[in-house]
């Protein structure tokens, strides 16, 4: 598996990551058709593209290159908000997953589109060269619940494009990638951008990418390398999900939790629409939890 950690934009992919990517791999000769996963797309909200614009640029790249492409692009969706998917197509150039976000953009700092909280997800997944993938975007991953669903609909590795920046809990989000792969007996891949462009000015962001695995170990960019190669040992998983001692996904009984999940539904089919309108939703249901005295 190749993790690409330089800036990209679906309109400018072939100028942005064509050489990094023949690099890289020439370096992987005996993967005939490895995954690439890409960062968040430097898109912003404001120029963000249509889907079958988008599609169309990320097909032809990954078929050029004989790969399985994964990223996650904010596009203009059918009612012209901005929202986050992620995506992976095939070395045929074939689209094998669409992976809307489904948290709200609290954590991603950079963008503030629409998410899937209110639209019921359907954690795809799709068997690759490198094991059956699933996609979650950005901060989806720190959730353990939408970790659990995808891994139960039978996810060995989970791709996480994103795009991290230093902060407090920085160290935090970090870790919780490494927990989701250990308690799901899974690998976690996550790619994150070396800076993003902020009105034409770069901001530089901390190396954050990394391809977490089963035992709680993780390979970690160091620097501001453009590419990262790691090992992905399907097989080896396998086994080890096969075998019942701490085996969290075999063993946890999802009844003892889904009763609290179903208590939370909200009837609402349009989430809100910004990160502001978020935090005036989160306030609400709060105050509902409050009992007056």
């Amino acid at each position: 598996m190749i993790l690409i950690q330089t800036p990209w934009r679906p309109d400018t992919i072939f100028k942005d990551l064509g050489v990094f990517t023949e690099n890289a791999l020439a370096k992987t000769p005996l993967q005939l058709n490895p995954i690439v996963l890409l960062p968040h797309s430097d898109l912003s909200p404001s120029d963000a593209m249509q889907e079958r614009d988008v599609c169309s640029q990320l097909s032809e790249f990954s078929k050029s290159l004989q790969i399985y492409l994964s990223c996650s692009v904010c596009i203009k969706n059918e009612n012209d908000y901005s929202q986050t998917v992620g995506f992976l197509f095939d070395p045929d150039g074939e689209i094998l997953l669409r992976t809307p976000k489904i948290m709200p953009d609290l954590l991603e700092g950079f963008s503030d589109s629409i998410s899937e909280n209110f639209n019921q997800a359907d954690f795809s997944v799709a068997m690759t060269e490198e094991g059956q993938v699933g996609i979650l975007c950005g901060e989806d991953i720190l959730s353990p619940h939408i970790t659990r669903a995808l891994i139960t609909n039978g996810a060995e590795v989970i791709l996480n494009p994103s795009r991290e920046w230093s902060g407090k809990n920085f160290e935090i989000r970090q870790k919780a990638r490494q927990a989701r792969a250990y308690e799901n007996l899974a690998y976690v891949a996550s790619a994150s951008p070396l800076y993003v462009n902020l009105g034409g000015v770069k901001a530089f962001l901390p190396p954050a990418s990394s391809l977490c695995e089963m035992w709680g170990t993780s390979l970690n960019s160091v620097a501001n390398e453009s590419f990262i190669i790691g090992d992905i040992d399907i097989e080896s998983l396998r086994r080890r999900r096969k075998e019942p001692m701490g085996n969290l996904p075999a063993i946890v009984r999802m009844r003892l939790y889904s009763p609290g999940y179903m208590n939370e539904k909200d009837d609402r089919k349009q989430s809100p629409s910004s990160r502001k309108e978020w935090i005036v939703e989160a306030n609400n249901r709060l105050s509902s939890l409050v009992s007056e005295p």
